[in-house]
């Protein structure tokens, strides 16, 4: 089953969408991101949701959408303190259930199963203030 993913920012109110095809019909999903923090090799962290509520439910067809709002998501990367968003990790749920901002219960591999994850850093283009 081929998964597409399209996605879409405001750059003036830090509002973005997320629209998603090929899923497991009517499913539970949940939308984490990975911020460039995450991601130092220091001392990793695991993904946090993408905003509230970080779920979606697929309709009977595979097709789900996401809608998030949230503070500065993408602050200048030449700021040091700009913990930019960097990734979006699209998690199906097997037990149907949702553990806020955990991952899960068990954990991937477990009740929790990566479908989709963007290929490397994206969202350069966009830039929003606090």
């Amino acid at each position: 089953m081929d998964r597409t993913a399209a996605a879409g920012w405001s750059r003036h109110t830090s509002a973005g969408c997320c629209e998603f095809t090929g899923l497991l019909p009517n499913s539970l999903y949940t939308v984490m991101s990975v911020r460039r923090r995450d991601l130092d090799p220091s001392g990793p962290v695991r993904p946090g949701p993408l905003g509230v509520p970080n779920v979606l439910i697929a309709d009977h067809k595979g097709n789900g959408s996401y809608h998030a709002r949230m503070p500065n998501p993408f602050p200048d990367p030449e700021v040091a303190a700009g913990d930019r968003i960097m990734d979006v990790v699209l998690l199906w749920m097997s037990y149907q259930q949702n553990y806020v901002g955990a991952i899960g219960r068990f954990g991937l591999g477990g009740d929790v199963h990566a479908q989709l994850k963007l290929r490397g850093p994206s969202f350069a283009e966009f830039v929003t203030h606090a």
